[in-house]
């Protein structure tokens, strides 16, 4: 539910067209974590409002990018940060210092999917 809230925010669209564009969009599915291409809708579109409902009013979601980045952290409680896959890493390492000094906890989307999608529980050490 997460990932679909985050691309309803990112393509400024609808609960519906959101869930119908799931079920036509290999990128959106693996986005969410979906493994392998499922030809339909993940939920109806009424349950982004329910979920919405539960996980309260208060959600913000701020897209920020390269140098966009903000230096005071504090009126967020999570910073989901990208792969990096564009930044050296003395960048990212600059930005997670900036977060831990601040007390913000800060994670990649890759880590927040797997966790949303319960993958994480599965793994063995």
């Amino acid at each position: 539910m997460c990932g679909l809230l985050i691309l309803k925010h990112l393509r400024n669209v609808s609960d519906e067209t959101v869930v119908l564009q799931w079920g036509e969009n290999a990128y959106y599915q693996y986005f969410c974590g979906q493994l392998e291409f499922t030809p339909k809708e993940p939920c109806d579109a009424s349950d982004l409002v329910h979920f919405r409902k539960r996980i309260g009013e208060k959600l913000q979601i701020d897209i920020v990018g390269g140098t966009d980045f903000p230096q005071d952290l504090t009126p967020y409680s999570l910073v989901i940060h990208c792969g990096a896959c564009m930044f050296n890493r003395k960048y990212v390492l600059s930005r997670i210092e900036l977060a831990r000094k601040q007390n913000i906890p800060m994670t990649n989307y890759g880590v927040a999917i797997a966790f949303l999608n319960g993958i994480l529980d599965r793994i063995e050490y």
